[in-house]
């Protein structure tokens, strides 16, 4: 089955670890607002920005959920969390051995903690490892031409062999 392709929302910079953050802040403002009975211009734009993330929040879930309900593989990651080399080598889905050789290449960034020799790499490191991935095995079956381009050469050979 091929991977989920995920929506022009799931590759925003915030993506699903700044919708809690959204949530939070739209809550707090519709929370502000309730007890007022009269709105100027800046409360009536907090609760439209509230109600904007309360939506995009929906959609990401509904999104998470449909790609699930269709048998895709979802991975929902905090985008700041930190991971040790053979979690993000079970992320990559590949060895620990070749972690080390992207590291030691400079393909995925890592840094050691502190009088220590353990390293840890940023999850959004191997999320974007994860999609250059994605985009380099799929991008040849995006650039095929459509059904016209090829109902056109098969013409075009039919007329070349009706001419021999």
């Amino acid at each position: 089955m091929p991977p989920y392709e995920p929506t022009a929302s799931e590759h925003a910079p915030h993506g699903l670890a700044g919708s809690s953050v959204q949530l939070m802040r739209a809550d707090e403002a519709l929370e502000g607002l309730a007890g007022s009975s009269e709105m100027n211009t800046e409360q009536l734009g907090e609760l439209m920005s509230a109600i904007q993330q309360v939506d995009s929040l929906r959609d990401r879930v509904h999104e998470l959920v449909h790609a699930l309900a269709q048998g895709y593989e979802v991975t929902v990651t905090v985008k700041d969390k930190y991971l040790t080399p053979t979690q993000a080598a079970k992320q990559l889905g590949c060895s620990r051995k070749l972690i080390n050789k992207m590291i030691e290449a400079g393909t995925l960034a890592a840094y050691r903690l502190p009088e220590s020799r353990h390293q840890r790499i940023s999850a959004s490191d191997v999320l974007r490892i994860l999609q250059e991935r994605d985009e380099r095995f799929w991008s040849p079956l995006t650039d095929l031409p459509g059904p016209e381009a090829f109902a056109a050469a098969l013409e075009e050979s039919r007329r070349r062999v009706a001419q021999l």
